[in-house]
């Protein structure tokens, strides 16, 4: 259930278009004609007025000005490809590539192509991702369903997320095991200075 309300939360952030402006509103007549180059793009919010099919495409996202920058893609309506793949150019991250479908997103293709990147499809009607053949880099999580069909999956987006997390709290944790040795090293050698102390005292007194 909260893995359910964090993606429908994640998906609102992506649609809403006060948190995220558009950078730039990309014309679907450009895959009209089957082009076969979309960028290079720089990090930002790429938006499609209505649904796009982009058909033996090669999108490049390029980190040259940004490495960890963010791309997102909102997309008004459907999402297809056809032979349609996602090229990370410069240090570009794929974890850090987010497509917003309003309704569902299809990708097929006879050759390996790699799509990469994280794509949300949050409609409670039509929000359903298929994906058949070639391979993904990244997520797919939807509303509805996730159909995939001899596609090869790398993950690694979510288990960079885990590493992340895991190496955080293995260093908070040494962090603070450090600290706690500290102080109790500082707390004894404070008590064997008051014991000296209490020793020259006593002697004092008896002389």
């Amino acid at each position: 259930m909260n893995a359910r309300t964090d993606f429908l939360s994640a998906y609102a952030v992506l649609k809403d278009n006060l948190l995220t402006p558009c950078t730039q509103t990309i014309s679907i007549a450009a895959f009209m004609d089957n082009s076969p180059v979309l960028g290079p793009l720089p990090p930002g919010v790429y938006c499609f007025p209505a649904a796009v099919a982009f058909t033996r495409t090669t999108l490049t996202l390029d980190g040259s000005t940004n490495p960890n920058g963010i791309w997102i893609f909102k997309v008004a309506a459907a999402l297809a490809g056809t032979g349609f793949q996602v090229v990370m150019a410069n240090g570009g991250q794929a974890c850090n590539v987010f497509w917003a479908v309003d309704a569902a997103a299809a990708l097929t293709t006879s050759t390996p192509p790699l799509f990469q990147g994280n794509l949300f499809a949050g409609d409670p009607i039509n929000g359903s991702i298929t994906v058949t053949g070639g391979a993904l880099v990244g997520r797919a999580l939807a509303n509805v369903a996730v159909t995939m069909t001899n596609t090869n999956v790398n993950g690694v987006c979510a288990l960079m997320d885990q590493a992340k997390a895991g190496c955080k709290n293995d260093d908070d944790d040494r962090d603070k095991d450090h600290h706690h040795r500290k102080d109790r090293d500082d707390h004894d050698k404070d008590k064997d200075h008051r014991d000296k102390d209490k020793d020259h005292q006593d002697k004092d007194h008896k002389d």
